[in-house]
């Protein structure tokens, strides 16, 4: 599975990041240079592997992708600001990453 988010490097700026860790739970991180209400957009990508058994030495392998879009309102702020639910969930991730 992984995540591409449309960030924004610069005013008007835009780059498509991919995102992926191996696992069904990847980390991203989304990307403003423009403070205010943002739109984001970004699309999670699955990859499924399917085989089918040809006979009893052979099987065929057959790699199916799903994508899925989205976009969300994010109000983006100086990165003085720090809010309490940011600090839980860096804590979060970071133990997740530390095992």
């Amino acid at each position: 599975m992984a995540v591409i988010v449309e960030n924004e490097y610069g005013i008007g700026e835009f780059r498509k990041d991919t995102f992926s860790d191996g696992t069904l739970e990847p980390y991203f991180k989304i990307i403003r240079a423009t403070k205010g209400k943002q739109l984001v957009k970004f699309s999670i990508e699955e990859k499924i592997l399917k085989t089918t058994k040809i006979n009893a030495d052979s099987s065929s392998l057959l790699i199916d992708t799903n994508e899925y879009y989205y976009s969300s309102e994010f109000l983006v702020m100086d990165k003085e600001f720090k809010s309490l639910t940011n600090e839980k969930l860096l804590q979060e991730v970071n133990l997740k990453y530390e095992q």
